[in-house]
């Protein structure tokens, strides 16, 4: 019998200024709830240019239509020197909801 291969949760977001000097940055509600469907509260983020940091996912809402990504968001956006009109895109596999990579696409 074969494996059943893992899928790939994915979302790709543009940055504001807001969002690279916050605390918090909102990830796509529906993207968090296919990606995270234990609504786990902490997440480690994964770039390929630097250590694996654990961030909060912090689910607002009775049904969760909003989901930050804090506990380390900000440190990550100064670290990369991220700005207005930063691409990311947000991975997270079916096998191991507990890490997130980050891929920066546009600086």
């Amino acid at each position: 019998m074969r494996a059943t291969p893992p899928i790939f949760y994915s979302t790709v977001k543009v940055l504001t200024r807001f969002q690279t000097k916050n605390y918090a940055l909102l990830i796509p509600a529906r993207f968090a709830l296919r990606a995270f469907p234990s609504k786990r509260t902490v997440v480690t983020v994964v770039h390929a240019r630097g250590l694996p940091i654990d961030m909060k996912l912090r689910w607002r809402g009775s049904n969760s239509n909003e989901v930050f990504l804090t506990g380390g968001w900000k440190a990550f956006a100064a670290m990369y020197k991220l700005r207005n009109g930063s691409v990311l895109k947000f991975n997270v596999s079916s096998v191991d909801e507990s890490i997130m990579s980050i891929t920066i696409i546009n600086h």
